[in-house]
């Protein structure tokens, strides 16, 4: 199905979906029901016209090592969308590509099942947010990194930490 503004619905129906390459000039859109748990690697780099993601369900599943649990997301420049990101898995990287981008974290415990998981996000060039405001329980273990592109960027972070590692933030100007 089509989108407002003429890019691309998908809805994938396979439930053992570990890699998923995609390729576009017009927005693509893939909501909740698109993706499944099993989903590992998103690499969205050669989608240029956007992408709107959901990753609610996204958790390595698979993997049954939770210390082996990976979430590796690639987008491209347009301005893309990440909604409802749960962070557990052990290491997860999300890299957006130029682009005005939003990235926000899901209400969740982020470290559910790991041990000490890392999480790195790099915004890229763009007028990006990043909003970590959404979980209580964000940083009680492991790390956050942020490295913010060129740009006129926003990062918003809350939570009530008894022992906090850390959010780490780079390349911004106060």
């Amino acid at each position: 199905a089509a989108t407002a503004d003429g890019g691309l619905n998908l809805i994938l129906t396979d439930d053992k979906l570990h890699t998923l390459t995609v390729v576009s000039e017009t927005l693509v859109d893939l909501n909740a029901a698109a993706l499944d748990n099993s989903l590992s690697v998103l690499d969205g780099s050669a989608a240029n016209g956007g992408l709107l993601l959901d990753l609610s369900s996204a958790t390595d599943a698979d993997e049954a090592t939770a210390a082996n649990q990976v979430i590796t997301v690639t987008t491209g420049s347009g301005n893309d969308s990440i909604a409802n990101f749960l962070g557990q898995v052990q290491t997860s990287t999300i890299t957006l590509g130029a682009g005005n981008d939003t990235f926000d974290m899901a209400a969740s415990d982020f470290h559910t099942g790991h041990t000490l998981p890392t999480i790195t996000i790099d915004a890229g060039a763009g007028n990006d947010t990043i909003d970590l405001s959404d979980s209580t329980t964000l940083v009680t273990e492991g790390t956050i990194s942020v490295t913010l592109g060129a740009g006129t960027d926003e990062i918003e972070v809350e939570g009530t930490a008894t022992s906090q590692t850390g959010v780490t933030v780079t390349d911004f100007t106060v």
